[in-house]
């Protein structure tokens, strides 16, 4: 079969090479302040891409998460995921006539991506929490523009935009803040695909180490962030690997938060056609 990671992590920069020749992106979200409580949360992420491409500046992708006690230790988690992609018209003119000799016309598209329940498990006073979960598949398969902004907006969960895939993903977080507010956060887990048309499961594992500050009011925290293909043959480490380096800085309203982000990859498949990625986000305790 096609490798998944082919099929869903560098589409964009197959649609990249065409258009220049044509014309000459789990669940909690990794660098949202993790809050206590009932909350709701909306992300938006905007992938930058290298060269001259022709997406809008309004091409990005958006995330809608909730969570929410169920009494004791147990808090439900659910996300639904959207992409937009908008792209310039395309047209070339002849500059010796000023007569168009092509030219390309694009929809802009909309699509609701895979949405995400599942389960935290935290016990009060404890640095570790374990959480479990999986993405619900009704990604359509025709809406290729804005599935690619979606997984290049954020790669570390690019099954919440790709067809025909159920993804199911466990996860264990360690979160310690000393007295000084330093706070240090660790997280890692398996996750599975299982495409639902054809193929063959795959198995990866998910990775992030993030140290920074988190006061009443102000938080600031950055790291890294990494999937390792797990199961595909013939491929050395470096092809197996995908990382990023983030920062986040939020501010704490009360009952608001608002936040932001910045991540670069740092790997060469990924470097090759995404320059970063800008995220903002708000968390409105409940």
């Amino acid at each position: 079969m096609q490798r998944l990671i082919f099929c869903y992590v560098l589409p964009m920069a197959i649609l990249f090479a065409t258009l220049q020749l044509t014309t000459s992106l789990s669940a909690q979200p990794i660098w949202l302040e993790q809050t206590s409580g009932n909350s709701i949360a909306i992300e938006v992420l905007k992938p930058n891409f290298k060269g001259d491409d022709d997406f809008t500046f309004i091409s990005s992708a958006l995330f809608l998460s909730g969570r929410f006690s169920l009494g004791g230790n147990l808090i439900f988690v659910g996300e639904v995921p959207l992409a937009h992609a908008n792209l310039d018209d395309i047209k070339i003119v002849d500059p010796s006539t000023g007569e168009t000799i092509f030219e390309l016309d694009f929809e802009s598209e909309t699509i609701i991506g895979n949405p995400y329940v599942g389960l935290q498990f935290h016990k009060p006073g404890s640095n570790i929490f374990t959480e479990i979960g999986g993405r619900i598949p009704v990604t359509p398969d025709d809406k290729f523009s804005a599935s690619s902004i979606g997984a290049s907006a954020d790669f570390d969960r690019l099954e919440a935009f790709a067809s025909d895939l159920l993804a199911i993903t466990g996860k264990i977080n360690y979160h310690n803040k000393n007295a000084s507010n330093l706070v240090i956060r660790l997280r890692g887990g398996p996750t599975v695909w299982i495409p639902t048309d054809e193929g063959d499961t795959e198995l990866l594992l998910d990775y992030s180490a993030q140290v920074g500050y988190e006061g009443q009011q102000v938080s600031v925290i950055g790291g890294l962030t990494g999937r390792l293909i797990v199961t595909e043959e013939d491929l050395d480490f470096g092809e197996r690997t995908f990382h990023h380096l983030g920062a986040s800085a939020s501010l704490n309203l009360g009952t608001v938060s608002l936040g932001i982000h910045f991540r670069i990859p740092i790997d060469e498949d990924l470097s090759d056609s995404i320059d970063s990625v800008l995220g903002l986000n708000l968390v409105f305790q409940l």
